[in-house]
């Protein structure tokens, strides 16, 4: 199996390509490799699933095995993959049902991730 070992703020993770792969990648692949002692080790897998030119559907892998709704140093290590691939700086991934634009430059990633919903604000008594 082909990957590549990223690194993003501190988080590990594998790039996998659907491409590449001989079978199906799932739950016990990425538990096999994000485990430090019997696989690579890392804190989770990216399967490119579907490349189209600047654009591509990702799905984010946990090393236990179920998969994540989103990753935002997933998703920078993801866009920059895609930008240096690809040769566009403003990739497009499609991610747990939403589409992350993203903003690749010399030295940075930024990815919008959209707004997030936290509830209503509460204040206080300390």
């Amino acid at each position: 199996m082909r990957f590549s070992k990223w690194q993003a703020l501190g988080n590990t993770y594998l790039l996998v390509e659907r491409a590449d792969l001989e079978g199906p990648f799932g739950p016990d692949e990425a538990r096999r490799l994000c485990d430090p002692h019997e696989g690579v080790g890392a804190d989770g897998v990216l399967e490119i699933a579907d490349l189209r030119g600047a654009e591509a559907d990702l799905i984010v892998w946990n090393p236990d095995g179920s998969s994540a709704e989103i990753s935002g140093n997933g998703a920078r290590i993801a866009a920059m993959w895609l930008a240096r691939r690809s040769g566009v700086a403003f990739p497009r991934l499609h991610v747990g049902g939403r589409t992350v634009p993203a903003r690749v430059g010399d030295d940075e990633v930024e990815v919008d991730l959209g707004d997030v919903d936290v509830g209503k604000p509460e204040a206080l008594e300390i």
